[in-house]
C-alpha cells in the first residue's frame, strides 16, 4: 500500500500545476491498487483503508480531468491503457527474439550474425535446411528396423548388439547347384551307356535317317550332359566356399556397420530434436510478432506512432525509462529485455549426451514412427537436447511415459 499512497500523494501535488501529470499519476495509483483486491485484506479496518484510498484516487482523477478538459483527459487515459497492452505485447516479442538470438546453436550450426528483427525468418530458413538434410538420411530408418527393437538400447549406447538378426548372416549357397551337377553327371553317363544296350537297335531306324552312326547321337548327348554336370558341380562347390567365407566374415562386418549406424542414427535423432527446438522458437517469435502487429496497426497505428514520437513521452515513462536520444522506442525495449534476461541456453553437445538420454530419445523417435499420424512422444522429449528446455521433473515424467509406452508396444528389451 505504501507505493499506492506515494503515487496518490504525487498525483495530488501535481494536479494543481500540471493536471495531465496529476491524472497520469492517479492512473498509476489506481493500477497499483487494483493489484491489491479487497478480498486480500483480512480486517475491517484494512478494507476500509483501502476503500478510502480508492475514493481519494477517484477524486484526484476527477479534479485533474476537469482541469485538463474531458477530451484531452480521455485521450490520455486511452493512451495509457493502450500503451500498457502494447508494451506487454512488444515485451513478449523482445523476449522471444532474445531467447532465439542468444540460444547457443554452435553444437549444431554456426549462424551468421543477424538483426533481432529478422531472427524469426532466419530460424524458418534454417528449419528448411534441416528438413532437407533429414530427408537425405531417411534410409537409416530401414537400417535401424533391420536390427529389431531388441537392439535399440545398444544402438543408443553405441554398444555391441545384444542379438544378431538372422538376416545379417548370409545363407549358405551353392549346395543345390552342386547336387544338380552331380545329377547331370549321373544322367549323362547313363545316357552314354544306353547306346551299348539292346535298347539302341530299336532306335536304329530313326537314327539311320540322320546318316550318323547308330551310337553317335546318344553317346554325344550323354557326354555333353555329363560335362555340363561337372561344370555345374564345380560352380556349386565354388559358391559354397564363397558363401561360407562370407558367413564367417559377416558378424565382424555387421558389428562395424552397427556402430556406424549408431552414430549416424543418433545424429539424425539429434538433428530431428534440434529441428523441433528451432521450430518452437520460430513459432513463438512469429506468434508474438503477429499479436503485436495486430494490436498496433490499422486504426491503432496513429496512437502507436504518437507513443514512438515526442508527443507522449510521459505516457512511455509510465512504463519504461526511455532515453530517446540513444535508441528508438522498440530498440530500447529490446535492449532492456536483453540486459534483464541475459543468455538463454544452448543445445547440449552431441558427445555429452548421456546414454539414458539417448535411449529414451531413440525410443520416443521410433514410437512416433510406429504411431504414424498419432505421433506425440518425440515432440515432448525434444527439449532434452536443450539445456534449460524443461524442468527436470517434467522431463523425467515424459521420459517415464515413453519407457512405459515402449515396453507396452515392443517389450522391455
Amino acid at each position: 500500500m505504501q507505493s499506492v499512497k506515494a503515487a496518490l500523494g504525487a498525483a495530488e501535488r501535481a494536479t494543481g500545476d500540471n493536471p495531465r501529470e496529476g491524472l497520469r499519476l492517479a492512473w498509476v495509483a489506481q493500477e497499483e491498487l487494483d493489484l491489491l483486491p479487497v478480498a486480500d485484506f483480512e480486517t475491517y479496518d484494512a478494507k476500509r483503508s483501502r476503500n478510502d484510498i480508492a475514493t481519494a484516487i477517484a477524486a484526484v482523477r476527477s479534479r485533474a480531468a476537469s482541469a485538463l478538459g474531458e477530451e484531452k483527459a480521455q485521450e490520455l487515459l486511452d493512451d495509457l491503457a493502450f500503451a500498457r497492452r502494447a508494451f506487454e505485447l512488444f515485451g513478449d516479442v523482445a523476449r522471444r527474439r532474445h531467447e532465439a538470438v542468444t540460444f547457443d546453436l554452435s553444437e549444431f550450426v554456426e549462424l551468421p550474425p543477424s538483426d533481432r528483427r529478422e531472427v524469426g525468418e532466419a530460424l524458418r530458413e534454417l528449419c528448411g535446411e534441416v528438413e532437407k538434410s533429414l530427408a537425405q538420411s531417411r534410409k537409416l530408418e530401414e537400417d535401424v528396423a533391420s536390427w529389431g527393437p531388441e537392439n535399440v538400447h545398444a544402438l543408443a549406447a553405441n554398444e555391441d548388439p545384444t542379438a544378431m538378426p538372422p538376416g545379417k548372416i548370409p545363407p549358405l549357397e551353392g549346395s543345390k547347384r552342386f547336387f544338380l551337377g552331380v545329377v547331370l553327371v549321373v544322367l549323362g553317363l547313363a545316357l552314354a551307356v544306353l547306346v551299348f544296350t539292346p535298347v539302341a537297335p530299336a532306335l536304329a531306324p530313326l537314327i539311320a535317317k540322320t546318316g550318323l552312326p547308330v551310337w553317335l547321337p546318344g553317346g554325344l548327348a550323354g557326354v555333353a550332359l555329363a560335362v555340363m554336370g561337372v561344370f555345374t558341380a564345380r560352380a556349386g562347390v565354388r559358391r559354397v566356399r564363397e558363401t561360407e567365407r562370407a558367413r564367417q566374415e559377416a558378424p565382424a562386418i555387421a558389428l562395424k556397420s552397427f556402430h556406424e549406424l549408431s552414430v549416424a542414427y543418433r545424429q539424425r535423432v539429434y538433428m530431428s530434436a534440434a529441428l523441433r527446438v528451432l521450430r518452437q522458437k520460430a513459432t513463438l517469435v512469429e506468434k508474438t510478432e503477429d499479436a503485436f502487429r495486430a494490436y498496433t496497426t490499422g486504426k491503432a497505428a496513429p496512437r502507436w506512432k504518437r507513443l514512438c514520437g515526442d508527443q507522449a513521452r510521459d505516457v512511455v515513462a509510465t512504463f519504461f525509462d526511455w532515453d530517446a536520444n540513444r535508441y528508438p522506442l522498440k530498440d530500447a525495449v529490446s535492449v532492456a529485455v536483453a540486459q534483464a534476461l541475459g543468455p538463454k541456453g544452448r543445445l547440449r553437445p552431441f558427445d555429452e549426451m548421456a546414454t539414458d538420454g539417448w535411449d529414451v530419445l531413440l525410443k520416443a523417435f521410433l514410437l512416433d514412427i510406429f504411431a504414424g499420424d498419432d505421433a506425440r512422444f518425440f515432440d515432448g522429449l525434444a527439449p532434452l537436447i536443450a539445456e534449460g528446455g524443461l524442468e527436470d521433473s517434467e522431463l523425467e515424467r515424459r521420459a517415464l511415459q515413453v519407457v512405459e509406452e515402449w515396453n507396452a508396444m515392443v517389450g522391455s528389451g
